[in-house]
């Protein structure tokens, strides 16, 4: 790990306040506003002196991953530092890492974690809710709170750190984890309730997921949440009449 540039106390206030940096999103300029609110912070926290002109250029139309945020600030401190034009560097990296942020936590590890959290529900539901929030957020502290140590390390060679811990491969590791934990959700959710529910019901459900599946390539959260509810809504309407 990078040695830290600003106090650990101070780390922690802008991860809370990257909690809000898409508080006022919009379609003019999508999160520049919420760049230029982090940015600000920083500089009159830990006196940057940057220009008042061009901090006020950074409220320009700006996009990424909101929870790798704190490291795109990281390597505008840093290219700033070095009489580089930080803005350009932002343009570069804005739509690079919200590429790699998306895959991850949108496209993996949210699945991930509702699937684990599903199989868990079976023993404790409230063991279920308590992974389903620690789980995810591990990996989204970790970032917002390290990221700006490691962009201001890297620099505009940020993408190295992204390389040395082989992310784009938590894709593929996650996606297979997935798969195998969904066929041990399904397994378990048979076995539980193979007397009661209505087989074919659970086959229609089951053929309208796997066509989800072929269509998008992709597991659809919301469509396995809502698959999830349905089913267990039904089960129970049959239990009782």
């Amino acid at each position: 790990m990078v040695n830290s540039i600003i106090k650990k106390i101070e780390k922690f206030k802008l991860l809370l306040k990257s909690l809000v940096y898409q508080g006022n999103w919009n379609y003019d300029n999508m999160q520049g506003t919420g760049f230029y609110y982090l940015l600000d912070y920083i500089n009159t926290k830990h006196k940057i002196g940057i220009a008042k002109e061009l901090l006020r250029k950074t409220t320009g139309y700006f996009n990424t991953n909101p929870f790798l945020i704190t490291f795109i600030l990281g390597i505008w401190c840093k290219e700033f530092k070095n009489n580089i034009d930080p803005n350009y560097t932002r343009k570069i990296y804005g739509p690079a890492l919200s590429a790699l942020g998306d895959r991850f936590f949108w496209h993996t590890l949210k699945p991930l974690t509702f699937v684990l959290s599903a199989i868990i529900v079976f023993y404790s539901p409230l063991l279920s809710l308590i992974f389903y929030i620690v789980f995810f957020n591990i990996f989204h502290f970790y970032f917002l709170y390290n990221g700006f140590d490691i962009g201001y390390y890297y620099g505009r060679n940020a993408i190295e750190w992204f390389n040395k811990i082989k992310f784009t491969k938590w894709n593929t590791v996650g996606e297979v984890v997935i798969l195998f934990s969904m066929g041990i959700f399904l397994s378990m959710l048979l076995k539980i309730e193979v007397q009661n529910l209505n087989m074919s019901i659970l086959l229609i459900f089951a053929i309208v997921f796997l066509l989800t599946l072929l269509i998008v390539k992709k597991i659809n959260i919301s469509l396995a949440l809502l698959l999830y509810t349905t089913l267990l809504l039904i089960n129970m309407v049959i239990r009782v009449y």
